[in-house]
């Protein structure tokens, strides 16, 4: 699970003595203290899939397009997915984006031909309806930019069938858990650290938060322009 799965865990190992592992498990990646999280891979996959499957339908008209995607508080999906379908602009709470600057991406995309335009918007900044509704009024002010179009892909992001990185990182974290515990340690999580798979205190990801790295946004931004 992720971190309150593990506060969980590890509350119960200390009341009845009875060791715990915790090997780290959510779309969202937002578990401190790893890299990577079970399940992420499948989820951006997802999320891109249906995503182009938008695209090929509404291209062909002039409108902007808002997909709101999963995350709880956390942008590691709508970042991974933007960038991956090529957005016009993403939106996550850990670097906020005024609404000022996303109209202006959309004046600039605009003026270099574009008709269609792409916004990723992470579940936890706004709603993907109230957002349209502000964006499509501020818009018609300003001149002709089409409908302000939104899906939410919802609960899509949580099944479906596993990718294969996924399902290898699943048996790597699994038999080295399973080797970690044999050797004597216990209450541990087993994380994914800069290409390596180690183990580290259960504590550690407790009440932390876990930000995706500047780069990434900063590559997102970059590919806009």
């Amino acid at each position: 699970g992720g971190n309150g799965s593990f506060q969980g865990a590890y509350k119960f190992s200390k009341e009845f003595d009875i060791p715990v592992i915790g090997i780290p498990k959510t779309i969202d990646n937002d578990t401190y203290g790893t890299d990577y999280t079970i399940g992420f891979d499948t989820a951006v996959n997802t999320a891109v899939d249906a995503i182009e499957k938008i695209k090929d339908t509404t291209m062909s008209h002039e409108r902007v397009f808002v997909v709101e995607v999963m995350g709880r508080e956390s942008g590691f999906i709508a970042l991974e997915t933007g960038i991956a379908t090529g957005a016009d602009c993403i939106l996550i709470p850990e670097y906020p984006h005024p609404l000022h600057k996303v109209i202006n991406t959309i004046i600039n995309a605009k003026k270099r031909g574009k008709n269609f335009f792409l916004i990723i918007l992470a579940e936890g900044v706004a709603k993907a309806q109230e957002f349209s509704k502000i964006l499509q009024k501020k818009l018609n002010e300003i001149g002709d930019f089409g409908e302000v179009k939104y899906s939410v892909l919802g609960y899509i992001q949580r099944g479906g069938t596993p990718t294969a990185y996924d399902r290898l990182m699943a048996s790597r974290f699994g038999v080295f858990a399973v080797k970690e515990f044999l050797n004597g340690n216990k209450n541990f999580m087993v994380v994914f650290e800069k290409g390596n798979i180690l183990s580290k205190p259960l504590k550690i990801s407790f009440g932390k938060i876990k930000k995706p790295e500047i780069r990434e946004f900063e590559i997102a931004n970059i590919l806009n322009y």
